[in-house]
């Protein structure tokens, strides 16, 4: 998926891991309304995996600045 080039595969394996946190929340506030703390394990990890994926990225990005120089 993302083509044959590089750096899109790169863009859209990244976008591809944080999707679907909403059905998380949704899931979490349903079916788990008793306890508070599903709900708040959930936006912690989407919390967490947004800055692992943002360093990720930062490195992809110095990677291929690097490659084309």
């Amino acid at each position: 998926m993302g083509g044959s080039q590089g750096q899109t595969r790169s863009v859209v394996g990244l976008g591809t891991a944080q999707r679907n946190i909403d059905g998380a929340l949704t899931i979490a506030a349903t079916n788990f309304a008793i306890d508070p703390n599903v709900t708040v394990m959930v936006i912690m990890a989407a919390v967490i995996l947004l800055a692992v994926l943002m360093s990720v990225a930062g490195e992809i990005g110095k990677r291929s600045q690097a490659v084309a120089a």
